[in-house]
């Protein structure tokens, strides 16, 4: 029997992705946002909030697996150094490429079914863009102290709170007191 690390199994990485701690329960930062959004608005204004919330958790899931996919295959020369495997650098480069393209057009997708899409795919692009300037050459933001932590922590404001509020049309009160 082959060993975990090198079977060629679609259930590593799906396994990964769903179950694995930098899986989507990274998502979970979107609920305590959601939540106090939601519980100031009036319900009568958004009758079929969970298929929204759903839209959102879903979108926001492939935000969140494409930048750390994007950062393991920047990262894959180093992990594989360090003994650390990740399913992803198993790919070859190209492959890898698509299948962030894929989650990242995936969450454009669910965004732009949105009432606002407009604002709520800016600050998708946005989170999706720090992401990747986060782990990338020639910026490589994660290597730069303040300014990769920066990044880092606006890319997730832009996911977790800018893009759901956008999303619900909550008011500047909401934003301020969740920033």
């Amino acid at each position: 029997m082959s060993s975990p690390e090198r079977r060629s199994s679609p259930k590593r990485p799906l396994g990964a992705i769903l179950c694995g701690r930098r899986g989507i329960v990274k998502v979970a930062h979107l609920w305590l946002p959601l939540a106090f959004m939601l519980s100031t608005s009036p319900s009568t204004r958004m009758p079929h909030a969970w298929i929204v919330c759903l839209q959102m958790f879903v979108a926001l899931a492939c935000w969140s697996q494409s930048s750390i996919l994007v950062n393991d295959l920047a990262d894959r020369h180093e992990d594989r150094a360090a003994g650390r495997e990740r399913w992803i650098s198993r790919l070859p480069l190209a492959v890898g490429a698509s299948v962030f393209t894929l989650l990242v057009g995936s969450g454009l997708l669910l965004v732009a079914l949105a009432a606002k899409a407009s604002g709520v795919a800016a600050a998708y692009a946005g989170a999706v863009a720090l992401g990747v300037l986060y782990s990338i050459r020639p910026l490589r933001l994660k290597e730069r102290g303040m300014l990769g932590l920066l990044t880092y922590a606006s890319s997730a404001g832009l996911g977790f709170v800018v893009l759901p509020w956008v999303w619900l049309g909550s008011g500047w009160l909401t934003l301020a007191m969740l920033c």
